[in-house]
Formats: C-alpha cells, sequence, structure tokens
C-alpha cells in the first residue's frame, strides 16, 4: 500500500485490458509483517499469526477498495 503510483498505474493498466471481469488479489505487505513481528515478540505460534493474517487480506482488500472505487469487494456482489 506504500505504492505511491498504485492509482494511476491500476486505473492504466484496467484501460488496456477488454471489457470484462478482473481479479485483483491484494497482499499483505507492511500490515502482515507487524503480526508476524508481534508473533515473533509474543509467542503466538504459527498457526494464530497465519490466521490473523489471512483476516487481514480482508483490511487490506477494504483499503484497496477505498483507495479505487471502481473495485468491487467479492461480499458486495450479494
Amino acid at each position: 500500500m506504500d505504492f505511491e503510483a498504485l492509482v494511476p498505474r491500476f486505473r492504466a493498466w484496467l484501460a488496456t485490458e477488454p471489457p470484462m471481469p478482473s481479479v485483483m488479489l491484494v497482499g499483505g505487505g507492511k500490515l502482515a509483517d507487524a503480526i508476524r513481528d508481534a508473533s515473533a515478540i509474543h509467542a503466538l505460534g504459527e498457526e494464530a499469526a497465519h490466521w490473523l493474517c489471512i483476516r487481514l487480506l480482508g483490511i487490506t482488500a477494504e483499503l484497496v477498495a477505498k483507495i479505487l472505487p471502481e473495485v468491487v469487494l467479492l461480499r458486495d456482489l450479494d
């Protein structure tokens, strides 16, 4: 999320794509690194840290949807 050109680069890429649904996968980045760091300090365990990072992916997806209003979250399609 620290890539300053994310919005214009994404929109430029999208403009070159055929008019069809595309899927964007968003990783955890520095936020997931913070969970890994906390896990190392507080001995959360690999499985607990993993599931926290999985939940975090929903937050990063929401963040991208706020930055790029043209992105629709899958959960909002119902």
